[in-house]
């Protein structure tokens, strides 16, 4: 439960440092794409002896901000970053519209830049699923939850559902 309060604090700050960038769709996609394959890449490489370090401590072990554990969920933390960013951003020109303000398009331009980019997207979202299910079933403490694996699936669906209307 800590682990996700952090995770959230994290994410929460991310936010409000990102939130003054400029908005680019196109790179923010890019950007999101390259993170997924760094963290499938990462975890193939951790995992090729069928074990993450760091991920189920013993007691007494301390923990290693350098294990592989650590590293991939530094990786997926960068990853949702981007995706909280990408929704923010689609959230604030919305705002603006309805404020009068002219949209700057953002949606529409990460709309294009998701069908583009349709079948990349799918095969890397595909296996970070399935490594975080073999992270979810490897781990017995810290277990990653089911539901946002699923969660995350789904939304994932949606978004490119909603990219071929």
């Amino acid at each position: 439960m800590n682990k996700i309060r952090y995770f959230l604090a994290i994410a929460v700050l991310s936010l409000l440092t990102i939130a003054c960038s400029k908005q680019n769709a196109v790179e923010d996609v890019e950007l999101s794409i390259a993170k997924l394959n760094q963290f499938n890449s990462t975890f193939e490489n951790f995992y090729k002896d069928g074990v993450i370090e760091g991920i189920n401590l013993k007691k007494g072990e301390k923990k290693d901000a350098n294990s592989e554990y650590n590293q991939l969920k530094k990786l997926a933390e960068e990853y949702y970053e981007l995706i909280n960013r990408i929704n923010s951003n689609i959230k604030e020109d919305k705002e603006n519209v309805n404020k009068g303000k002219k949209s700057n398009g953002y949606e529409e331009k990460y709309k294009k830049a998701i069908e583009s980019k349709k079948d990349e997207i799918e095969k890397a979202t595909d296996l970070f699923i399935t490594n975080l299910n073999i992270l979810n079933n490897y781990s017995e403490k810290d277990k990653i939850i089911e539901e946002e694996i699923q969660d995350f699936a789904e939304e994932t669906t949606k978004e490119t559902e909603a990219s071929n209307e």
